[in-house]
């Protein structure tokens, strides 16, 4: 162990010389020169007596309340700062350790107030903030050219490449500490703009620029414990790490209000962790993006994914992916690859979604709007794509799939090798799990820094527009069943739509076929025809008087004239879901213009125009009810008994979701061999939660009588109009 050189004048302490070359990137680091003093031959003396030693103690300096009793049995290599020591003992979520410094090897390193640093085996290159605690840590080293996880490498200026959404590479981000799904998304699916593509690394390489400091970081109040390696990382205030057992080139954000955890054995390297993250038991992550409130735990594995803000991962491995916020995955048969997901899915046990390479290279892809939920043991074939709220049945659909019919079941006839699709199923038959899934996603948001809103609602702008193609689509097809092929299409939507409006008298047995939705050759299945397109027309009012009464509500318009003369704008009717956040492509096409063209100039400014899109969202969304309910009407200008009539067909439908909420949970309820597992009724009511004490159901009852009030009152505005 050294003994080290005192190399300063005796007596009192001086300033120090913050010149030279071996203050390189420390100095940068240093809000205070002022406030360092050199050790005085006194305090030199006692730390030597107390078991400590120095390269040379000429570059310990230290704050003048550094109380030197506190330090014991170290060794200081380089420059090295440290503040004040009181004795104290900082309170943490483990052991309540105590103020000072012991038994650890530190090398170029500033210390702020405070810590508590023991059995840190070799500390280089960081700097430490105030009341963070360091136990029983093997390294905790920055190099000379970090990159704490962003995507430049600062030596050579090269992008590090996330190859999100297809293995080949061809969808590639580049990952930066502020990244939340909506930039991947643009980054990913928008490559035939070159300009954009250009811009997009231009401004993500300046972003790094503008961080390129050389220390690590331990945050104001962290807790690092029983951790093996720590390579290149920062990581934010309150953060802890306990057990971890290798970060390498990390940036975790954390916060005192969000503070982010990192548990035993887990493996972390080249990625982002966002607020709020827990990630434990031996999980993997390898070139990531965490979002906020995310967890990753029991051996999940991902790399090279953006994971969405909400999401959950147990068990289970994710590769090359871009999944929107609230994904839930928690089974160890289960994994998905090469697939861009838009949020609030759940991938059940034994469901197996990657690219399984029937194509002459590993570039197959995946896209699943909003809900989609493939069952147990599925097996999905690439490349294929999915409306929103897809209901996979368990099986191995050994063909490409294109199902463009929202809230959709697909099951598989293996006899006759083709789709069965009951569209609708979930408003017809499993109410219950449709408004149990946005409530529940609503009650998980546990964010307090919210980077982006996130649409939960299941009929929402992007929703409402595929119900009107799958509606279209269904005329069409129906037309044909009852025409034959060679006809034109208008005619054959005219005739399917007189069918299914009960216009014209059905013929019995009439099977209704689809084709493109399956790579076989055998036509897809639609099942029940009739009832799927009438609840797709109760959606339609649904949505659009709900989201009426919510406008008329919000504004307190007076008069039916002002609400319609408001809502008189061009209507939008292609949406896109931008991370969560649904946006009209036309805004999406213009930021991209905006970018390419640079006059959006950092990911804040892009950020900042997510806001703006945000603050337009209700009057957008207003209009495009308003066009749906005139399209429900056949009208471009609604009469007052018109509008009337959709108030009482909606009261009715308010009334249908109420009651089928109950109807589909107590349907579990009245299963009789789930009785057979209680030896009576009382037992199982004492297991199970009753449909009356459900808060699904008392939410529903809840929302259900503030809309038919809301529709009261609405139809006397209209009476009195």
């Amino acid at each position: 162990m050294y003994r080290g050189s005192r190399n300063r004048s005796a007596g009192q302490p001086d300033r120090p010389d913050m010149g030279g070359s071996g203050w390189q990137g420390l100095d940068s680091q240093l809000a205070d020169h002022e406030r360092w003093l050199g050790l005085s031959d006194k305090q030199i003396g006692q730390l030597e007596a107390q078991g400590n030693r120095a390269e040379d103690w000429s570059k310990v300096l230290v704050s003048s309340r550094f109380d030197p009793s506190a330090v014991w049995h170290n060794l200081f290599l380089g420059h090295v700062t440290v503040g004040a020591l009181d004795a104290q003992v900082l309170q943490s979520d483990g052991p309540q350790l105590k103020v000072g410094i012991s038994y650890s090897t530190i090398a170029d390193c500033i210390i702020g107030d405070n810590v508590a640093i023991h059995h840190c085996h070799y500390l280089a290159r960081y700097k430490v903030d105030d009341k963070a605690s360091l136990f029983d840590v093997g390294q905790a080293v920055t190099t000379s050219a970090p990159r704490f996880g962003n995507g430049i490498d600062p030596q050579t200026g090269n992008p590090a490449w996330l190859d999100v959404a297809n293995e080949a590479g061809g969808r590639g981000v580049v990952a930066f500490d502020q990244m939340i799904p909506a930039d991947a998304y643009i980054w990913a699916r928008y490559r035939q703009d070159q300009r954009l593509q250009d811009r997009l690394l231009e401004i993500t390489k300046a972003v790094y620029k503008s961080n390129g400091d050389c220390l690590g970081w331990i945050g104001q109040g962290c807790l690092v414990q029983n951790a093996r390696i720590l390579k290149n990382i920062r990581l934010g205030p309150y953060a802890v790490v306990d057990g971890a057992d290798r970060l390498e080139e990390l940036t975790v954000l954390s916060s005192q209000a969000e503070p982010t955890r990192i548990g035993t054995a887990v493996i972390l390297v080249d990625g982002i962790v966002g607020l709020g993250c827990r990630v434990d038991r031996a999980s993997q992550a390898h070139r990531f993006v965490l979002c906020n409130n995310c967890t990753l735990d029991h051996g999940a594995c991902i790399s090279h994914t953006v994971l969405g803000d909400n999401s959950t991962v147990e068990c289970c491995e994710i590769r090359n992916s871009l999944i929107f916020p609230n994904h839930n995955q928690h089974h160890k048969s289960s994994f998905l690859i090469a697939s861009c997901i838009l949020g609030q899915s759940n991938i059940a046990a034994g469901a197996t979604i990657g690219s399984n390479h029937n194509s002459r290279l590993n570039d197959g892809e995946l896209l699943a709007g909003r809900g989609f939920w493939p069952g147990l043991c599925t097996s999905v074939r690439f490349p294929s794509r999915f409306a929103s709220f897809v209901l996979l049945a368990p099986g191995q659909y050994k063909a490409e799939m294109d199902i463009p019919l929202p809230f959709c079941l697909v099951s598989l006839d293996c006899r006759a090798d083709r789709l069965e699709l009951l569209p609708a199923y979930w408003w017809l038959y499993n109410m219950y799990a449709l408004v149990r899934n946005a409530w529940k996603y609503q009650q998980r948001d546990k964010r307090k820094t919210k980077t982006q809103y996130i649409e939960t609602n299941y009929l929402a702008p992007d929703t409402i527009e595929q119900i009107r193609n799958a509606r279209r689509m269904m005329e069409v097809w129906v037309g044909r069943a009852y025409l034959g092929q060679d006809k034109d299409t208008d005619e054959l939507a005219a005739t399917g739509r007189r069918i299914l409006t009960n216009q014209m008298q059905t013929p019995a047995g009439l099977e209704v076929l689809a084709d493109g939705l399956y790579k076989s050759r055998n036509k897809a299945k639609i099942s029940r025809p009739f009832e799927a397109y009438h609840a797709y027309g109760q959606m339609l009012l649904y949505y659009a008087i709900c989201t009426l009464l919510d406008h008329w509500q919000g504004h307190k318009i007076n008069s039916i004239e002002q609400l319609t003369e408001g809502l008189s704008g061009r209507a939008e009717h292609i949406w896109v879901n931008l991370g969560g956040q649904l946006v009209p492509q036309s805004q999406v096409e213009e930021l991209c213009q905006q970018i390419g063209a640079g006059r959006l100039n950092t990911w804040a400014e892009i950020h900042q125009q997510y806001e703006r899109f945000l603050a337009e969202y209700p009057i957008a969304k207003a209009r495009h009810a308003w066009t749906i309910l005139c399209e429900h009407l056949g009208t471009d200008w609604p009469t007052s008994m018109q509008l009337e009539r959709a108030i009482d067909q909606s009261i009715a439908i308010f009334q249908y979701v109420n009651e089928q909420v109950v109807v589909t949970r107590r349907k579990d309820l009245d299963d009789p061999f789930r009785k057979a597992l209680y030896s009576n009724q009382q037992e199982m009511e004492a297991v199970l939660v009753r449909p009356e004490d459900d808060p699904v159901v008392q939410f529903t009852a809840t929302q259900t009588g503030r809309a038919l009030e809301l529709a009261r009152q609405f139809k006397q505005l209209i009476q009195g109009s």
